[in-house]
């Protein structure tokens, strides 16, 4: 229901589910079709992806970002 709730809101394409969490969920089709239940108009067409860079792609991206910043 909250992730039905984002869809409502924000109406993304994709969502990637990242870090730890990603090596843990297989089942994305069931969590699509649970979904669908709660949008609104039952129209949702986004897709559920796993980091195509494995679970430290974020702080891989952090650490980047970090070097770029001058102060």
């Amino acid at each position: 229901m909250a992730i039905a709730s984002v869809v409502n809101i924000l109406d993304p394409d994709v969502f990637i589910f990242g870090g730890g969490l990603s090596n843990e969920i297989d089942f994305f089709n069931e969590i699509q079709s649970k979904v669908r239940k709660f949008v609104a108009g039952n129209e949702f067409e986004g897709i559920f992806l796993k980091p195509k860079f494995g679970d430290a792609s974020g702080v891989r991206g952090a650490a980047r970002l970090g070097r770029n910043i001058n102060y």
